[in-house]
């Protein structure tokens, strides 16, 4: 179903002479059409872990590359962020995954968008993958998420203050409205009435 809804908006939004759309919006996309793969033909657990790495054609280049998230501590009140990481000349494609083992992006970008996370600290990892899908490298350090988010009565009293706000403005905005033909009947009629002589 999310894959028809984000179908959808690409489409929509093509159809509209090519709006442009924000990098986050495309990573929102890409990262729901990846975990909607991974819900249709989820890996074996075998595969998911015994994932050879493999040597590449010029080990000393590839040595002196390493696969590095750029942050590796968060703290997400919202349970989404984005993850970046060195991109590798010799990679293919990157996977990155929870501590769980759940894949949660799958693609040739140096970044991954993960929502979604309930309260509670995740680990993330991240794989370089040739174009036969064997990891040639491996993030030697993990991403460190902690996810608190706002509590219940912070949110509520939010809303009600944005709620408050909001029916101020309409009663100003009604009052106005229905306040001008009664000032515009008030004024008295500054032009003079034309005489005929």
């Amino acid at each position: 179903m999310r894959l028809i809804a984000v179908t959808f908006i690409v489409m929509t939004a093509q159809a509209f002479g090519g709006l442009a759309f924000s990098s986050a919006a495309q990573k929102i996309s890409i990262a729901q059409l990846s975990l909607f793969a991974q819900e249709t033909s989820p890996l074996p657990q075998d595969s998911q872990d015994s994932a050879p790495i493999s040597s590449s054609a010029d080990p000393a280049a590839e040595s002196s590359q390493s696969l590095q998230f750029d942050q590796t501590r968060f703290e997400a009140a919202e349970g989404y962020l984005t993850l970046t990481w060195n991109e590798l000349n010799s990679a293919a494609e990157y996977s990155v995954r929870q501590d769980s083992g759940l894949e949660v992006y799958r693609g040739p970008l140096p970044e991954a968008f993960v929502s979604g996370l309930p309260d509670g600290t995740y680990q993330f990892t991240v794989d370089a993958l040739d174009t036969q899908g064997q990891v040639i490298a491996r993030s030697a350090q993990p991403a460190v998420v902690e996810v608190v988010h706002w509590p219940l009565r912070m949110a509520l009293a939010l809303f009600f203050g944005g709620l408050v706000i909001f029916l101020l403005l309409i009663a100003v905005i009604i009052r106005g409205a229905l306040g001008q033909p009664e000032e515009a009947a008030a004024e008295p009629s500054t032009t003079q009435p034309e005489t005929t002589t």
